[in-house]
């Protein structure tokens, strides 16, 4: 009972960060935790989503770069290494994280489409 309750807890500070929707934003933006690093996890909602730049905490959280995350350079080695500019088609997923370990608290994705702004708890 007691590894059940503790496998259920995981998941849910996994899985359950908060997402707050920016209006009728191309992509969905996800925080979420791998080990003790925050990573974002983009889903696409139109085609041709062209993510130009990500800024996380007002530029305070990251040296000036976001990158695929380790485990999506091993599933697409063809990926570069500093992953912007990235066009994704609808439906498609990719892991982003800061060049520098923080606390994701804010997002900022400027796209084709305009900038869109997600706030985290």
């Amino acid at each position: 009972m007691k590894k059940t309750l503790t496998a259920l807890t995981f998941i849910t500070s996994i899985f359950a960060s908060a997402h707050v929707s920016a209006g009728s934003a191309p992509l969905e933006i996800y925080k979420e935790f791998r080990g003790n690093a925050s990573v974002l996890r983009a889903v696409a909602s139109n085609n041709n989503v062209v993510i130009k730049e990500i800024i996380l905490n007002q530029g305070s959280c990251q040296n000036g770069n976001v990158r695929l995350t380790t485990v999506e350079k091993i599933r697409y080695p063809n990926a570069r290494q500093m992953a912007l500019p990235y066009t994704m088609k609808m439906g498609e997923k990719r892991m982003f994280s800061p060049s520098a370990t923080c606390n994701i608290i804010e997002a900022t994705v400027r796209t084709n489409n305009g900038d869109w702004t997600w706030t985290f708890n």
